[in-house]
């Protein structure tokens, strides 16, 4: 897109493909979060000037109203692309996680991943995950960030039970973690007996 800098460019990037993914548009936290803004500010900035660019649209009045504008022109993904992002070791349910001495590389095609520096991979080793859609061989493609938005997966290490994939929600001093299954009760937890390790953002299944 011509008139944006890279780092708009970027941000364009992540809002589309976060709707792609999530159905809705990105918080200005979560904005932030991702690219390490030091406010929320920053990516208020940042999104005041690309719908001032006509580049996206946004509700004032409306929560997570952004979205690309109609006319604007789609980001241009080079499907040949990609990008090496480090397998570090593996995930378990019950035996937790274990790095590998050596890191192996993973090349992974920039039209599926929004790449970011803080991104790893882990190999699922067992099916303890099953209930989340996760089955053993799966490769979690995790962020490294231990903040997580509202409603993000996260990979947590709850204490005397083991690692836990599920949505985060917080109110107070306690932490929610919630399943994909609406007919599961959400688990309800101290803050201080969850650890988070990362957020989940995306798998890929070897068929």
């Amino acid at each position: 897109m011509k008139g944006l800098t890279k780092k708009q460019r970027e941000i364009v990037d992540y809002i589309e493909q976060f709707i792609a993914a999530h159905r809705y548009a990105p918080s200005y936290r979560e904005i932030s979060s991702h690219f390490g803004f030091r406010s929320i500010a920053s990516a208020f900035k940042h999104v005041t000037c690309l719908k001032q660019k006509g580049v996206i649209t946004k509700d004032g009045k409306t929560p997570r109203s952004i979205a690309i504008a109609k006319d604007s022109p789609s980001p241009q993904i080079d499907l040949h692309r990609k990008v090496s992002i480090p397998l570090i070791g593996t995930i378990s349910g019950k035996d937790l996680i274990h790095t590998y001495s050596e890191t192996e590389e993973l090349s992974i095609p920039t039209s599926i991943l929004h790449y970011n520096e803080k991104i790893y991979a882990l190999k699922v080793q067992d099916n303890s995950f099953n209930e989340e859609l996760i089955g053993q061989g799966d490769l979690l493609m995790i962020e490294s960030r231990q903040n997580p938005a509202v409603g993000e997966v996260v990979i947590a290490m709850v204490a005397l039970t083991g690692i836990m994939i599920k949505k985060y929600f917080t109110e107070n001093d306690k932490t929610t973690l919630c399943g994909c299954y609406q007919d599961h009760l959400p688990i309800v937890l101290n803050r201080e007996d969850v650890k988070i390790h990362g957020i989940l953002i995306g798998i890929i299944r070897k068929y």
